[in-house]
This record gives structure tokens, C-alpha cells and sequence, in this order.
């Protein structure tokens, strides 16, 4: 009983589609009747994109060379020493260092006090004054 019902219901469903002019339903009333069907409609042409150039890349400009280390500072004080040093960076340093150099660890100056005082750098050991001077 079931069955049936179904089966009725499917075949109404169908018979719909076939009379009520669904896309099967239109080429089986043309084929049956012998009506031609209007040719599909023709679209116009698509319009062309019209060519552009590729633009010109400029070149990346190379970039600037890396800073040079700074010159190691010159050191007039012997290696064993275990007392203070002054690291001279400013004034007249070429007088107090030689010429040719920008900045030293030296004796010259020797205590913090004096070496301070002339606006200099006083430190403690001569590794400190070449690693910071």
C-alpha cells in the first residue's frame, strides 16, 4: 500500500514536469508535436582588453657600504698594569696620543681626578678603557 502511494506520487510529479513546461518537459511537447524550438539566442562579442605596456622597473639603487669598525683605540700602557687608565677621546689628542690618532688609553693623566677634569674617560682596568675607549 505504501509502495503505491509512493509510486503514484513520483509518477504525478512527473507527469507535472512533462505538462507544465519544465526544460525536459519543453523538448518532449516540441518532439511530440513536431513544433521547432527557436535557436538558442546569440550573445555579442565580448569587447578586447586593449594592450598596455608592462611598466619599466627602475633598477634598486645599491645600498650604502656598512660603517668601517671604529679604530681600535692605541694603548701606551703596558698589559701587566693593574692600576686606572684615562681614555682620551676629545681635546688635544694627537698631542697626548701621537699623531694620527683619535683616541687612547694612557698614564698621562694619572688619576681620575686629573683625567676628568681635562674631560676624559677614567677607567678602572686597561681592558676596560680598550674595550670601551
Amino acid at each position: 500500500m505504501k509502495l503505491a502511494r509512493h509510486l503514484s506520487a513520483l509518477s504525478f510529479l512527473a507527469l507535472l514536469v512533462l505538462v507544465a513546461g519544465g526544460p525536459l518537459g519543453c523538448n518532449w511537447i516540441a518532439m511530440a508535436t513536431g513544433v521547432n524550438l527557436p535557436p538558442p539566442p546569440t550573445f555579442p562579442e565580448i569587447p578586447q582588453l586593449p594592450n598596455i605596456p608592462d611598466p619599466e622597473i627602475p633598477e634598486m639603487p645599491k645600498p650604502p657600504d656598512p660603517p668601517s669598525a671604529p679604530q681600535t683605540p692605541t694603548v701606551d700602557v703596558p698589559e701587566e698594569h693593574d692600576g686606572g687608565v684615562c681614555c682620551v677621546r676629545t681635546g688635544p689628542v694627537e698631542q697626548m696620543c701621537g699623531p694620527g690618532a683619535k683616541r687612547c688609553c694612557t698614564l698621562k693623566l694619572d688619576s681620575s681626578g686629573s683625567c676628568e677634569d681635562a674631560g676624559h674617560l677614567w677607567f678602572h682596568s686597561v681592558d676596560g678603557c680598550r674595550g670601551a675607549c
